[in-house]
């Protein structure tokens, strides 16, 4: 006999289940199985976790420098419009 795991109770948006069973019904598993392999693989692959603050300090600086030039090609702009 299958060994009888303990439940848990888990209370989610109507719309994520709603995604999952369709996952679900699709891979030919049920709900529950659903859950599990999705709960499983996320710590098996936790490259979403592995962005170093070097990439993420580059990336906002990056941004910045972006900003920053989209605010002085605005300005410009504005100010051009004000001349007679």
């Amino acid at each position: 006999m299958k060994e009888q795991l303990p439940s848990y109770p888990l209370r989610m948006p109507l719309d994520l289940r709603q995604k999952l069973e369709t996952s679900a019904l699709a891979g030919g598993r049920s709900l529950n199985a659903e859950i599990i392999a999705r709960l499983q693989a996320s710590f098996e692959s936790n490259t979403h976790l592995t962005v170093s603050k070097e990439t993420i300090e580059s990336l906002l600086s990056d941004q910045e420098q972006r900003i920053k030039n989209q605010i002085q090609i605005d300005l410009q702009k504005l100010l051009n419009s004000l001349q007679p």
